[in-house]
């Protein structure tokens, strides 16, 4: 408990400077300090994924093992591993949800909680620190499996909200070379435009052919919830490349390409490499080692086998590759909601923007002579509540994406896992959702002409 303690202890003392450093930096105005304090908050999940990553080490849980008072005096099997991980999990989404339900309504920074959202952080970092202490002490119980069931409904729940900042993204990098192009009537703008969209194209291709190989078994038919999820979604792939490029679409949509079509087939491709990553069957699943080295399904299955008759180590189980590149992709969309939500004129168009209201006389910020502008006063430029409650739903996806999405089972010890098939359908359906989410903003354009798309 002490090593966790000082963990935990450092994590705090470090943001606490940061704290200073970030406030420092901040210039006086709305979007630098909401940048700021959207930077500050993250940095609390930034926190977490670095000390959920040194609980899940098996030098730390190896080093526990070997303290005297971890024999029947202190459960320290609680204080690494899945377990450590879903306990501070549970605290920072109750923080996140908390503030959610404090700052629901806010709509200008004179409100009297603009205080509670801005300042204080010394003392948020100091309940966190004790929320995370006292998250040890929580009885085992059905406290895993429970939690679990929350963490992949906040889990799919984020996945949409980052399916749609994905979008927005390939419609921004499709548009800004576009743009480039024509303005400077270079060439290497368009050469760019037409490289990037074929190699995200084969990328995908590529992806399609390892999971028919991969993870189809070892003949035709071993596999055939895996081999319909993987023709499916290609198969839409294809349809919304079409699509994208068909003549009703580019006269309402001109700015729509391949290149928007190529990123989001290869994002609903790597989302249905990752559930099928997550299969219970072992002979319908591989890893990217086995991918990497050619191993063939038998094998997969055959080395499965034998770490499930005991050789295995179960308790700290290790991130894998899906897990990396989940956080690598959770991380971008985390670091790009918070840069463009700050510009008040785009964050009326994503989820996380408030109505701005025209201000009356006496909300208005004054301008004092050589003061600058005023930023506790004025709209909010984004929801608030808002925000906090994608954050949580991010602390869940992260909880689930470093426990591999695995399921504690009914043993005791929730350090105790298995391949979870509730996580296949959840990947697979936001890859769906991904599909016709980015279908939508194709056709939203032809359905309702009257209303303005643009980015």
């Amino acid at each position: 408990m002490g090593g966790i303690m000082s963990l935990s202890g450092l994590g705090c003392c470090l943001s606490s400077t940061i704290c200073s450093a970030v406030c420092g930096a901040c210039p006086n105005s709305v979007g630098g300090s909401s940048l700021c304090t959207k930077i500050l908050y993250s940095g609390m999940l930034l926190i977490l994924l670095v000390l959920s990553a040194l609980l899940l080490t098996h030098q730390l849980h190896s080093t526990l093992e070997a303290l005297p008072f971890c024999h029947g005096l202190v459960p320290c099997d609680e204080l690494s591993g899945y377990s450590a991980v879903y306990r501070l999990s549970f605290i920072l989404t109750l923080f996140f949800f908390l503030m959610s339900l404090l700052t629901l309504g806010v709509k200008s920074n004179a409100d009297p909680r603009a205080t509670l959202q801005n300042d204080f952080w010394g003392l948020k970092y100091l309940l966190l620190l004790c929320g995370w202490i006292g998250s040890f002490f929580i009885p085992k119980g059905a406290f895993g499996a429970t939690w679990m069931y929350f963490g992949l409904i906040g889990a799919f729940a984020f996945i949409l909200v980052q399916l749609i900042l994905l979008i927005d993204v390939a419609h921004l990098w499709a548009e800004g070379w576009r743009e480039n192009h024509l303005r400077s009537d270079n060439p290497n703008w368009f050469r760019a435009l037409v490289l990037a969209t074929i190699l995200m194209y084969s990328l995908t291709l590529a992806l399609v052919v390892c999971c028919y190989k991969y993870f189809t078994g070892l003949s035709m038919g071993d596999c055939k919830l895996n081999e319909f999820f993987i023709t499916f979604n290609f198969l839409l792939c294809i349809l919304q490349s079409l699509l994208a490029v068909s003549p009703r679409v580019q006269k309402h949509q001109e700015n729509s390409g391949l290149l928007q079509a190529a990123f989001v087939s290869l994002y609903m491709m790597y989302l249905t490499w990752s559930a099928m990553s997550n299969q219970p069957d072992s002979l319908c699943r591989a890893s990217l080692s086995d991918i990497v080295l050619n191993a063939s399904p038998s094998k997969n299955a055959s080395m499965a086998s034998k770490e499930e008759g005991g050789s295995h180590d179960i308790e700290t189980p290790a991130m894998d590759t899906t897990s990396i590149i989940g956080l690598a992709v959770w991380f971008v969309c985390l670091l790009y909601s918070s840069i463009r939500t700050s510009d008040p004129a785009k964050a009326a168009k994503l989820t996380v923007a408030s109505d701005r209201k025209t201000l009356t006389e006496d909300e208005e910020c004054e301008m004092g002579s050589g003061k600058g502008y005023d930023s506790r006063c004025g709209p909010v430029d984004y929801n608030w509540s808002v925000f906090h409650f994608m954050l949580g739903l991010a602390t869940l996806y992260v909880m689930m994406t470093l426990t591999n999405w695995y399921s504690p089972s009914s043993e005791v010890s929730i350090n105790s896992v298995s391949a979870n098939i509730s996580a296949v359908w959840i990947k697979i359906v936001s890859s769906w959702f991904c599909c016709g989410i980015y279908v939508w903003t194709l056709v939203a354009p032809m359905i309702l002409p009257d209303r303005d798309f643009s980015i």
